[in-house]
């Protein structure tokens, strides 16, 4: 039988709002229940500059937190009681706490690539039934993440909208999503475990974690995922549905090489802007990309600055039309500038100790040579 996809979407939402109401653990933590704003709240406040520029788990410590998430016992995942018990002791902040809810659901819950054809799986999406099957779609993942959240005495809030992702073009709004807002140090912050713990690779969910989803700066989320409450973009001025659908779609890798969300937007408001350049983070390294052009296309007549910062690397290098171009080191930070050379597109690579080749983490387009480049302006 198909089921219409507002349908099974609607049934989810039946299903899992429920479950997403718990007691927390800690009793004179009063949260509301539900789906929807606190009782009596105004609505969410934009999230401040200080907390939404930059990675998250790139500004603290979490291996304490993480450590805890790893090594949680399969006896504690019973319910979501014993659970968030388990992952919140010996933690003393919020943020602690709900990194190690985060890190365990996307070390432990599987995407449903099947359970998406499939109305019963759509429908059973509530935590205990996710806790028990170990996989679920973005709901579930959604709802174990708040329900946890919650009972361990945070206030956590079911956030629905549209996501750009696998097979969306740019000019469309996307496929149906839910990720989770939770408050953290007062101030609201945005989870999507669904996206952090892997992705659909030939038909079959990859597990791969990512730290980027995890209280996501809001003017990075934003280009792939909208709210259909706009208080919950906790942006300053929210992007309208028409803004969302134009702008273009970047790979869903693209900020974690630190990207500054206002250089992205400035490039992609360019007239001569045809697309961002192609990125392949390190999965086990982190490296954050310092200065270089966010574009794909490349002038001949203009020279670049490319620096990152890339700890553990050995070396770093731009290599543009067979030229290989070193990237002198001080410290963690590699930088050098170029001229791209017309002919294949230009690569920006790293190597690290037991690399037999260096890895491409930057690829530009083939770069035209100065006359095609003057007849295409």
């Amino acid at each position: 039988m198909r089921i219409h996809p507002l349908l099974r979407r609607h049934l989810a939402l039946v299903a899992g709002a429920a479950a997403f109401a718990v007691v927390p653990l800690a009793a004179q933590t009063a949260v509301p229940t539900g789906a929807s704003l606190p009782a009596g709240a105004s609505g969410p406040s934009p999230t401040p500059a200080s907390l939404a520029d930059g990675g998250a788990a790139a500004e603290f410590d979490y291996r304490a937190a993480d450590s805890v998430a790893l090594t949680s016992p399969e006896a504690a995942a019973t319910s979501v009681e014993t659970l968030a018990r388990d992952l919140t002791r010996g933690l003393h902040t919020d943020r602690e706490k709900i990194r190690a809810i985060y890190r365990w659901v996307t070390q432990n819950i599987a995407y449903d690539v099947e359970g998406m054809h499939s109305i019963a799986r759509v429908m059973n999406q509530d935590p205990g039934t996710v806790l028990q099957r170990r996989r679920t779609l973005c709901d579930g993942y959604s709802f174990l993440v708040g329900s946890l959240a919650r009972m361990a005495g945070m206030e956590a809030e079911f956030v629905e909208g549209k996501a750009k992702g696998l097979g969306v073009d740019d000019g469309e709004m996307g496929g149906n999503h839910s990720w989770v807002a939770v408050k953290v140090d007062g101030e609201w912050r945005l989870i999507d475990a669904t996206w952090g713990a892997g992705d659909i690779i030939d038909g079959r969910f990859v597990r791969r974690f990512r730290d980027f989803f995890f209280l996501v700066p809001p003017e990075k989320l934003i280009w792939t995922h909208f709210p259909r409450d706009p208080r919950w973009q906790l942006l300053e001025a929210p992007v309208t549905a028409a803004q969302f659908r134009a702008q273009p779609m970047p790979q869903r890798d693209f900020f974690e090489l630190g990207f500054d969300a206002a250089a992205v937007r400035a490039t992609a408001a360019s007239r001569r802007f045809h697309g961002f350049v192609g990125v392949f983070p390190v999965a086990e390294h982190r490296i954050r990309l310092v200065d270089g052009p966010l574009a794909k296309d490349l002038s001949p007549d203009s020279s670049y600055a490319v620096a990152l910062d890339a700890p553990g690397a050995t070396e770093a290098t731009i290599v543009s039309a067979g030229a290989w171009i070193p990237m002198p080191r001080t410290g963690d930070r590699f930088a050098a500038r170029f001229t791209p050379a017309p002919g294949s597109g230009p690569v920006v690579m790293v190597r690290y100790p037991g690399d037999a080749q260096p890895r491409v983490i930057l690829a530009y387009a083939p770069v035209p040579t100065p006359e095609e480049a003057r007849r295409s302006r």
